[in-house]
């Protein structure tokens, strides 16, 4: 229920940004802004949690991951700008009673090369630095939990493609390494 609240939100926003938008001939357009939300699937950290505890029966579930980024275009084909990734993983092992939960929180400073222009398409590839709070909790109470993971040096590394079906308002697709998981879908707008 979340998800469709916050693609709702974004949709009315972007699509409200559009009337007041100059009109454009391209998907990537030089001194224009870009705001994306997006989904992540394939999360790393369910697969650290997976790797890191070998009890027969633990299931490790991934409950949400968002990604909001947005980018200026700096030049005909650089762009730069500032990506949020939020996480939460969950493993648990009832019969062990076990049941613990890793909480990320990244922010990255990223660019990106914009390969050609054309009217629907922005296919696009970058990569970005920027830092990783993560927060491990024991949600067992008979075990003592450990507060918290430090802090770390996260990077990205990103191919991407925007497809704007109507001007300004499209949805998009990257695969790499982006705060966590591989693949990440979600709607963007342009202004």
């Amino acid at each position: 229920m979340k998800k469709i609240i916050s693609v709702s939100i974004v949709l009315m926003l972007t699509a409200s940004l559009d009337v007041m938008a100059q009109p454009t001939g391209t998907a990537y357009e030089k001194n224009s802004s870009n705001i994306s939300l997006g989904y992540g699937f394939v999360n790393v950290w369910g697969r650290f949690l997976e790797r890191s505890i070998t009890l027969p029966e633990y299931q490790v579930k991934s409950q949400f991951f968002f990604t909001l980024v947005y980018e200026y275009a700096l030049l005909n084909r650089v762009s730069a700008g500032l990506s949020a990734s939020y996480s939460r993983v969950r493993g648990e092992a009832s019969r062990y009673q076990l049941l613990d939960q890793i909480t990320i929180f990244s922010v990255l400073a990223r660019a990106n090369y914009h390969v050609f222009k054309s009217s629907k398409f922005d296919p696009y590839f970058g990569g970005g630095i920027g830092i990783n709070n993560s927060q491990y909790r024991n949600l067992n109470r008979s075990v003592i939990p450990v507060d918290k993971v430090p802090s770390l040096l996260d990077f990205s590394a990103q191919l991407g493609l925007k497809y704007f079906p109507v001007k300004h308002l499209g949805f998009y697709m990257e695969a790499g390494y982006v705060g966590g998981a591989i693949l990440h879908l979600g709607v963007t707008g342009s202004f």
